[in-house]
């Protein structure tokens, strides 16, 4: 009796052996392995998810039914059997119900993707299109992770899910630099070098201010704050306010400021596309320096001047633009246009050599001959100081770059 038992014992265990057994596989859709997939024993909670490349393996017996899930596919049964092989290969198919159905975690709650995908398809293609990608984004360096999150990885998701037609949401993005203390450091309640712009509104204005930040280095690179050089954009300011006492009748350019105007119009349009704002208001201070040295200014010479500031010190152009009897606001005033080939100077200034030793510097029509630039030499009263009593041996003119003049 004892041994009938033991191999009745025996006989089950070797059937339950039999029974039980491992089935290893893949699931995978028409681009590859789909990692965590569920591959559950159905009715039960007994299951495993695929790895990274799509594989399982998981213990099954004759009668259980396999089931394979994965968001946004339709679900795979498979049972099993004595018949069934130990490896599988599952395939997987979308599911476009399913997909949207999936639920989407916005910022003010939740909604179906299919319910996003309409409030964003009701701004029209057309819109969607137009506005996107963007052309320029920038931001601050010290905001750039979150601003990478809020922007490009939002816009990936929607891209991914057929919602945005462009993968990317901008062609260009910049960051602009730090304006650390006067100290070099970053500002710091604790270190005691912050800066209030306000106290720096108060003292000098907001267009000093302005002016001053957009003028203190490289836009995308970290600068440390001067008192000085605030103070100097003060005074760049000041004397441009000042141009209203000198300015005088007249819409045209003077043949003195001609070439300066177009070279700062051109300069200054192309710095500012390029956000080199900073290279674009020295330009606008050279051209100062031209005015003053010239000393007088035309009321239209003056109205181009403070069309180009404007973007850096509106609020003194827009005073200085309806002094001058400007129409409407300067905000919205036509941009100044240059003429490429007034760009280059009518005249050069070339050094004047004695024997091989520099004594003068004159200036001359840029398409002077030899013999008009030799005689215009030989006006000058300091060279005329060095070839008095002497003999002229030699006279050379090199175009444009030198005037030499051998005399004993």
């Amino acid at each position: 009796m004892r041994r009938f038992l033991l191999s009745l014992a025996l006989l089950c265990t070797c059937v339950s052996l039999m029974a039980a057994r491992k089935i290893t596989g893949k699931v995978s859709d028409s681009m590859g392995g789909l990692p965590s997939a569920s591959v559950i024993i159905q009715g039960t909670t007994k299951g495993v998810p695929t790895d990274d490349n799509g594989n399982f393996e998981i213990s099954v017996e004759n009668g259980d039914v396999l089931e394979i899930s994965f968001m946004g596919y339709s679900t795979k049964t498979v049972p099993i059997t004595s018949k069934t092989p130990n490896v599988l290969n599952i395939s997987m198919e979308e599911d476009s119900q399913q997909l949207e159905d999936v639920i989407v975690e916005v910022g003010y709650g939740k909604m179906r993707k299919s319910d996003l995908t309409g409030s964003l398809s009701s701004l029209g293609e057309d819109a969607v299109k137009y506005w996107g990608p963007v052309d320029w984004y920038n931001g601050g360096m010290e905001h750039v992770t979150r601003h990478l999150i809020y922007s490009r990885f939002w816009h990936k998701f929607l891209y991914d899910l057929g919602v945005v037609p462009n993968s990317e949401p901008y062609a260009k993005r910049t960051a602009q630099g730090l304006i650390l203390g006067p100290d070099g450091e970053k500002m710091s309640k604790s270190k005691g070098n912050v800066v209030d712009p306000n106290e720096v509104v108060d003292q000098f204005g907001a267009d000093v201010l302005r002016t001053y930040v957009l003028f203190m280095g490289d836009y995308e690179k970290a600068a440390p704050w001067s008192e000085s050089s605030v103070k100097g954009c003060k005074r760049f300011i000041d004397r441009i306010w000042n141009l209203l006492e000198i300015a005088k009748d007249g819409e045209d350019y003077s043949k003195e400021l001609e070439t300066a105007f177009h070279k700062t119009i051109k300069k200054v349009s192309e710095d500012i596309e390029n956000m080199k704002f900073n290279t674009a208001i020295a330009a606008l201070m050279t051209l100062l320096n031209d005015i003053y040295d010239t000393g007088s200014i035309t009321k239209g010479e003056l109205k181009t001047f403070v069309k180009l500031l404007d973007p850096f010190a509106p609020h003194v152009a827009e005073e200085i633009w309806a002094e001058l009897g400007g129409e409407g606001l300067l905000a919205v005033a036509q941009w100044p246009e240059y003429d490429e080939a007034k760009t280059v100077d009518s005249t050069i200034e070339v050094p004047v050599q004695i024997c091989g030793k520099l004594r003068a510097t004159i200036t001359i029509a840029k398409d002077s001959t030899a013999d008009e630039a030799i005689a215009a030499a030989k006006a000058d009263a300091k060279v005329l100081e060095f070839l008095d009593g002497k003999n002229i041996i030699k006279e050379i003119y090199v175009p444009g770059k030198i005037i030499n003049i051998v005399a004993k």
